[in-house]
């Protein structure tokens, strides 16, 4: 099982262009299986409120997120069948915002 803290320790801040954060599905199966970049909080998705600021609490703790810098930090979500774009850039600010509340 993959962690923020694994995933980025072995990254160094000067090496790391921008970041992307996002939802996965990893049951062979469910119709958004894959590389989809479903909306946070899917039913079987891997990612909602509480990763996503793990991730970034994570973020700060390699120097990436700093009081004083503006690195680039992007979300990468689009629409299932039946969402609208609309409803996934909410989603999205919505599942961040909480996420920085919890930091």
């Amino acid at each position: 099982e993959e962690s923020p803290k694994k995933a980025l320790g072995t990254l160094k801040k000067p090496n790391i262009a921008h970041i992307h954060i996002g939802n996965c599905v990893k049951r062979q199966g469910h119709p958004l299986y894959g590389d989809q970049h479903p909306r946070f909080g899917i039913p079987g998705g891997e990612n909602d409120v509480p990763q996503v600021a793990e991730f970034l609490k994570e973020l700060f703790e390699i120097g990436y997120l700093a009081r004083g810098r503006r690195p680039v930090v992007a979300f990468e979500v689009k629409p299932a069948a039946g969402e609208t774009s609309g409803a996934i850039i909410a989603n999205a600010k919505r599942a961040l915002v909480e996420a920085w509340a919890r930091l």
